[in-house]
């Protein structure tokens, strides 16, 4: 019953919004109810002609004034019509959310998506390189022999990395964790927390990467530092940061290094 009140004040809200833009005058401006809009018909405007014409014509079904303002009274029933519409979408979306509902109750437990250290991490050797080719206009990091794909986007800026595997469309390989640290070294004898971002990830708009509108990619900046790991080795986490991009072209240079889990939450470099 609540959420009927909620519903109705909502369209009336809109109702009398949309009556005020186009310029009439409303019998109830400050205390309306939530049922029923009441407007003046314009000078020169037939108010029944306007009903007949609103009904025959465009399909929306409108009330004249009674009495004495027979005519010349405008009572909106918007409201009705759009309650009818939002009846509908609801009972199309309903079989939608029990879906949803049972997807979210299946998928409640993913701990596989968090990483957390046992205690402060040690950072090894960190590796500086540049973005390569593989001549078919691809341009990826190397990572241990691993490519990660990328793109630019405002040049000298940002760009994309990719979550899928190379040569391979569609296919989830890359996963990534935002980062508070502005270099790697940062990460040294500190813990970590970081929840991975896949592909098919639920609720990755809401994440702290960076969202394109397409989820085959995430947006990184010049001097960013992520966490990344691949579906093949979730053991295996590359701490990277772009060093610079170049203002023409799509080369990138960029710095890494590795952690290797054993699976306890130990990492070693």
């Amino acid at each position: 019953l609540e959420n009927i009140f909620k519903r109705h004040k909502t369209m009336a809200d809109a109702t009398r919004a949309a009556m005020r833009a186009l310029g009439l005058e409303l019998f109830a401006p400050t205390a309306a109810s939530d049922g029923v809009t009441a407007a003046k018909v314009p000078a020169g405007i037939d108010g029944e002609k306007l009903v007949k014409t609103m009904r025959d014509v465009y399909g929306v079904t409108i009330a004249g004034g009674q009495d004495e303002l027979k005519g010349k009274d405008l009572k909106e029933q918007i409201q009705y019509i759009y309650s009818m519409y939002l009846c509908e979408i609801e009972r199309e979306l309903e079989p939608l959310l029990a879906k949803k509902g049972l997807l979210e109750h299946a998928l409640s437990d993913r701990s596989y998506e968090w990483y957390q250290s046992v205690g402060p991490i040690r950072i090894g050797p960190i590796v500086e390189n540049n973005t390569k080719t593989n001549g078919s206009h691809i341009i990826y990091l190397d990572l241990e022999g691993k490519k990660l794909n990328w793109s630019s986007c405002l040049p000298g800026k940002t760009g994309f990395f990719y979550f899928e595997k190379t040569g391979a469309n569609w296919t989830p390989y890359w996963e990534f964790a935002s980062c508070d640290a502005t270099r790697i070294e940062d990460l040294s004898e500190k813990s970590i927390k970081a929840r991975f971002y896949g592909l098919l990830t639920p609720g990755r708009k809401q994440s702290p990467l960076g969202w394109t509108g397409s989820i085959q990619s995430i947006q990184v900046k010049v001097g960013q530092v992520l966490l990344v790991r691949n579906t093949e080795d979730l053991h295996t986490i590359f701490v990277v940061q772009i060093l610079g991009q170049q203002y023409d072209q799509e080369s990138m240079s960029y710095r890494y290094t590795t952690l290797h889990e054993d699976g306890l939450g130990n990492i070693d470099p």
